[in-house]
C-alpha cells in the first residue's frame, strides 16, 4: 500500500503525492537515518544530563539559602546576650518538638490510609488509597528535612557556645573567627563555588541540546525531502462511493 509523502498541494486542489514502500530511497538516505539514530541517542543523553544538573543546580541553591541562614542564626546567636541566647535556644528546642509531633501525625495518618478498606463500589479505591500515601510520603520527607536542619542549627550553636567558652580568654578570639562560624561561613562559599560551576556545565549542556536538536531537525528535513523526491507527481484520490 502506498502511503502520503505531502498533502500540501500548492494549487489548493486536495492533490496529495504518495510513495510506495518498495521504493528504493537509495544509500544516502540510509546514511541519513543513521545519523538521525546517532543524533537522536546523543539528544537523549544529552537532555538526561541536562535534567540532573538542573536537580543539582536546584538543591545548591536550597542549600546555600539554608546554610546562609544557619551562619547568621549563629552569628546573631553568639552576639546576643545569655538572656537572648537562652530564648533563641528555646526556639529552636521547640521548632524541633513540633516538627516531630507533626511528622508522627503524618505517619499516623499515612497508617491509617494504608490500613483502610476501600469502600466495594470505588473500583479505583486501591489507586485513590496510593495517591493519598504518596502524598503524605511528600509531606513526610519535607517535614523531615527541616527536622535535620533544625537539629544541625541547634548542634551549631551549641558547638559554637563551647568554642567561645574555651577561646574567649584568648586575645584573638573574635566572633567571626569562632570555629563554628567559620565553618558555616567556608560550607556557604564552597556551596556557591559549586553551584556557579553547575550553572555553567547547565549553559553549557543546554547549548548541546539545542544543537542537537537543530541538526535533528535538519536531517529529518533532509529524509523528508528525499521520501518526496520518489513521491508520484500531484494526483486526485478518489474515494469510493457507498453502495
Amino acid at each position: 500500500a502506498a502511503f502520503v509523502s505531502d498533502n500540501n498541494d500548492p494549487k489548493y486542489q486536495g492533490r496529495v503525492r504518495v510513495a510506495y514502500p518498495w521504493q528504493s530511497l537509495g544509500d544516502v538516505q540510509t546514511q541519513l537515518k543513521a545519523q538521525l539514530a546517532e543524533i537522536e541517542l546523543k539528544l537523549a543523553e544529552r537532555k538526561k544530563t541536562k535534567e540532573e544538573l538542573g536537580t543539582k543546580k536546584n538543591k545548591l541553591l536550597r542549600d546555600i539559602i539554608d546554610y546562609s541562614f544557619m551562619y547568621q542564626t549563629v552569628l546573631d546567636y553568639l552576639k546576643g546576650s545569655p538572656a537572648e541566647r537562652e530564648l533563641k535556644m528555646a526556639e529552636v528546642k521547640a521548632e524541633i518538638e513540633k516538627l516531630e509531633k507533626e511528622i508522627a501525625d503524618l505517619k499516623s495518618k499515612k497508617e491509617k490510609v494504608e490500613n483502610s478498606i476501600s469502600p466495594l463500589f470505588l473500583s479505583d479505591g486501591d489507586e485513590i488509597k496510593k495517591l493519598k500515601t504518596k502524598e503524605l510520603d511528600g509531606k513526610i520527607n519535607e517535614k523531615e528535612e527541616q527536622l535535620a536542619l533544625k537539629k544541625e542549627l541547634l548542634a551549631k550553636m551549641e558547638a559554637a557556645a563551647e568554642d567561645e567558652k574555651k577561646n574567649k580568654d584568648n586575645n584573638d578570639y573574635t566572633i567571626e573567627n569562632n570555629a563554628t562560624v567559620k565553618e558555616l561561613s567556608d560550607t556557604v562559599t564552597n556551596l556557591r563555588e559549586e553551584n556557579h560551576l553547575t550553572a555553567q556545565k547547565y549553559e553549557e549542556v543546554s547549548q548541546d541540546v539545542d544543537e542537537l536538536t537543530n541538526r535533528k531537525e535538519v536531517v529529518e528535513a533532509k529524509i523528508e525531502n528525499g521520501i518526496k523526491e520518489v513521491s508520484t507527481p500531484w494526483i486526485r484520490v478518489a474515494t469510493p462511493m457507498a453502495t
